[in-house]
């Protein structure tokens, strides 16, 4: 029996080996470690027991141990199972501990992992688990309640607070990026659409300071039985992404308004493909979309090139794709869609090679330089009439640097100072005159220091003794506005037209005492018929004779006064209205009998100095008005005033005004009927010799109004 049972455990314990080696090696660990390493400690357990047996009755130490047989029997089945549960009790404990170390290991990780990853995690769980097959309304009003019991420090910042501690147990609604707006109930809803699974949502949420915070979220619903028993996942804060990107598209749009605004066309080329991608200005500069240009490549750039140009332009691109030249500028003509030619001014740089350090892209810019070209042309064709007119300029004209070294001259100049056979161009000034006065070595230092000198009429005497007069002006001419590229020299040879002055100021020296000689027998003329006029009222009885002889004695001697101003002014021409004006009025006030005591004589007169074609007319209707004034305006010796102004309204327009406070005129009175001769005489002065206006105001006393051009007549003299 004792062979048999002993035979029964070899056979086990040797089967069981090979199972538990063939499970260990074989079936997953995950399945069958445990239970694997079990059997195996059983069986082995069973074989080393069979072994030892064996062993014994090999050493024949069986004949010893025969007393005992009957007990080993009894024994020996409860001694192995001891044995086997002993061994089976001992692993289990170190399986458990080894499980609890590794359990502790990757507890650690984890929190390591959620405190330190700039990811936020979360776990949700809802009140009761919310049935899937309810309406999603329904849900998501769940979802909203449900409440937080596990995420991480970043995921709490997210939502607002300080530290994991102070979320678990919130709402979701409390929680900050979870609020119940309308974009998180669309995101629910989607979600549940979505079969409880979302990735790479974005989402934005305004915080607390008011500032709006951007979430990329990933999220998953755990259902079990039909039932959403969990809601975990993921968010991270994209904010400073979001900031970047917007800064980003910002300075993409400044810089495309500044393409636009520029009108700067730009391109990019492939070098090792040959393709050019452009942008529509680029294309319109040459009046095409880039539609019309496609496909677009260096053949097709260079076949819109003016044939002069391409050569220089392909010279200029290859030194640059080979490392000579740092950047690629050409200025070159290109045909325009309607056949014409338009100046482009191209400019770029290779910023890409290949592995093998070939160029790749290279990106540029067109800028259409037509007009700046036109200009340029203008300039140099007004440079070329420029230097055409002063060669040929009667005067003598030089240019020179700031070195004094000549750069241009005319020919006027050179046939001037006999420098028809030298090329002087280049040559000091000092160099081709070593003995030239101080004086102008002066002039020459202080234009080059910014003064403008010039002299009308400087004796200059030739080498051979001759007398000459000149005209000369030397100035500093500028390189930029305030940088000083040398002086110009202008002079003229003045020796007729100053012989000529002279002749002409003998001649207006007799003229004007002529002038004068005139004048003032013209004024004594006038003085004896006055007189002659005075002498006939004396011997005449008649009253209205004397008055109307006295008028006209009146108005002679105001035309006698303007010939005495003029006789006395420096002007044969002018005469100065507020002098004349003034001693006029006076004089008609002492030929009235008027004492200044009972009429004051106000003036307000401007300094203006008219014409003798002006002046007299004008003398002429003060000496009516005032006289007018003077015998109707005051009737027993009532005291009064009259005021007398003129001014300049505006540019060549007189206002002449005559007012006094005396007794008036009735309101129906109209001046235009009046048949009184000085009335008459004053309307037709104004009308027919002033070619002005007239006007009476009779609210109180009487007010003349008489407007008028100065520049009715044009200067003789």
């Amino acid at each position: 029996m004792n062979y048999l049972f002993l035979a029964l455990l070899d056979s086990i314990g040797t089967i069981g080996v090979v199972v538990a080696l063939v499970s260990i090696y074989h079936i997953p660990v995950q399945q069958t470690g445990a239970t694997a390493r079990r059997f195996l400690i059983l069986s082995v357990s069973a074989y080393l027991s069979v072994t030892i047996s064996n062993v014994l009755e090999q050493l024949s130490i069986t004949a010893l141990l025969d007393p005992l047989e009957d007990a080993s029997e009894v024994l020996f089945f409860p001694f192995m199972l001891f044995f086997f549960y002993a061994n089976w009790l001992w692993h289990e404990t170190q399986l458990r501990k080894s499980a609890e170390r590794h359990m502790s290991t990757w507890n650690e990780r984890f929190r390591a992992l959620m405190k330190h990853t700039t990811e936020g995690f979360y776990l949700f769980e809802p009140a009761e688990p919310i049935p899937i097959q309810c309406p999603a309304s329904w849900q998501i009003e769940s979802l909203f309640n449900c409440r937080i019991i596990e995420c991480n420090d970043v995921q709490a910042h997210m939502f607002g607070y300080d530290n994991r501690e102070n979320v678990i147990g919130k709402s979701l609604e409390e929680l900050n990026s979870w609020h119940r707006t309308s974009e998180n109930i669309t995101f629910f809803k989607n979600w549940i659409e979505q079969g409880y699974t979302y990735s790479g949502a974005i989402t934005s949420e305004t915080d607390q300071n008011g500032d709006i915070a951007w979430f990329t979220r990933n999220i998953t619903g755990i259902t079990e039985q039909g039932k959403l028993i969990h809601i975990w996942g993921t968010q991270t804060d994209i904010t400073k992404q979001k900031l970047a990107e917007e800064q980003l598209r910002h300075q993409h749009r400044r810089l495309q308004s500044v393409i636009e605004g520029t009108h700067i066309g730009t391109w990019e080329w492939n070098i090792q493909s040959g393709e050019i991608v452009c942008n529509d200005i680029w294309a319109h500069i040459l009046g095409y979309s880039p539609q019309d240009l496609k496909p677009l490549n260096i053949s097709t750039f260079k076949s819109l090139i003016h044939p002069e140009d391409l050569e220089q332009m392909e010279k200029y691109l290859n030194s640059h794709i080979s490392d000579d030249l740092p950047l690629f500028r050409h200025e070159a003509r290109m045909r325009h869609r309607n056949g014409s030619w338009v100046w482009v001014l191209s400019q770029g740089k290779v910023l890409s090679h290949t592995p093998d350090r070939k160029p790749l892209m290279m990106f540029g810019t067109n800028i259409d330089i037509t007009d700046r070209k036109n200009s340029e042309e203008q300039v140099k064709a007004w440079q070329r009439l420029l230097e055409y007119v002063i060669r040929y300029d009667p005067n003598a004209i030089a240019v020179l640097d700031n070195e004094l070294r000549y750069t241009f001259a005319s020919d006027r100049y050179r046939k001037d100072y006999r420098l028809q056979n030298m090329d002087i161009i280049g040559l000091p000034h000092y160099t081709i005159f070593p003995d030239i006065p101080d004086k102008w070595r002066t002039i020459h230092k202080r234009a080059l220091q910014g003064e403008v000198l010039h002299a009308e009429d400087d004796p200059f005497l030739r080498q051979d003794g001759t007398l000459e007069w000149i005209s000369w002006e030397c100035r500093p001419w500028y390189k930029t506005k305030e940088v000083i590229g040398g002086i110009i020299l202008y002079t003229e040879v003045v020796t007729k037209r100053k012989k000529a002055e002279e002749q002409l100021k003998t001649s207006l020296r007799e003229k004007e005492i002529l002038l004068q000689e005139i004048y003032h027998r013209t004024k004594n003329n006038m003085q004896v018929i006055s007189a002659l006029l005075e002498l006939q009222a004396a011997s005449s009885a008649n009253p209205e004779i004397d008055r109307i002889i006295n008028d006209s004695t009146a108005r002679i001697r105001a035309m006698a006064l303007a010939q005495e101003k003029l006789y006395r002014s420096r002007s044969l021409s002018h005469i100065n209205m507020k002098e004349y004006l003034t001693d006029l009025a006076q004089l008609t006030a002492k030929s009235t009998g008027m004492m200044p005591e009972q009429i004051e004589l106000k003036f307000d007169l401007e300094e203006i100095a008219c014409l003798i074609d002006i002046a007299i007319p004008c003398g002429l209707i003060v000496n009516e008005l005032l006289a007018n004034s003077f015998k109707h305006a005051f009737p027993d010796k009532r005291k009064g005033s009259i005021a007398l102004c003129l001014h300049r309204e505006h540019e060549n327009q007189l206002h002449l005004s005559i007012e006094d406070n005396g007794i008036g005129v009735p309101s129906t009175f109209d001046f235009t009927r009046t048949t009184t001769l000085g009335i008459q005489l004053v309307l037709q002065i104004v009308q027919h010799q002033l070619h002005g206006e007239v006007s009476l105001n009779t609210e109180q006393g009487l007010c003349w109004h008489i407007t008028f051009r100065e520049d009715l007549y044009r200067e003789r003299i």
